[in-house]
């Protein structure tokens, strides 16, 4: 595999969001007010960016802004790894119990454990009042364990 020429430290990622908005919205005016900044501060980026990258990656027309072939080559996984970054930051906010916990232990009363309700226990045959027994089935991964709590 090539050495790449440029290194990715080297990189401003913020170069990639400013590129990504100029792909979709074909116009450096409305992909800066849509990224919160202005044409100036739009084109100094571009600049930058066509600098990195040793590439126009966009030419100016009476239609707006048309991508060269380098542009049309990095627009797809340039949109698919800032969606992914996007992902992995927020994905910790959005988070959901279901996905978080393989074990869920409860400590009860004897009669407490009769209450424990899960949406694949009747599917599984399992009241999830038995001692240690699985409450939802082995795909839920809830287990349910008596103890004699005072």
């Amino acid at each position: 595999m090539p050495t790449p020429s440029v290194k990715l430290g080297a990189i401003d990622l913020n170069l990639l969001i400013v590129f990504d908005a100029v792909m979709q919205e074909r116009n450096v005016t409305r992909a800066g007010q849509r990224l919160g900044l202005s044409q100036p501060a739009m084109s100094h980026a571009l600049t930058r960016l066509r600098y990195m990258l040793k590439d126009d990656l966009f030419i100016r027309s009476p239609k707006g802004m048309l991508q060269a072939p380098r542009a049309e080559q990095l627009a797809l996984p340039v949109r698919s790894a800032l969606e992914r970054l996007q992902w992995t930051i927020i994905r910790p906010l959005c988070w959901s119990g279901n996905a978080a916990l393989s074990h869920l232990a409860i400590s009860s009363v004897p009669y407490a454990t009769d209450f424990v309700d899960h949406p694949t226990a009747a599917a599984s045959g399992s009241t999830g009042s038995e001692p240690g027994g699985t409450a939802g089935g082995a795909d839920a991964g809830w287990r349910v364990s008596r103890s004699n709590a005072r």
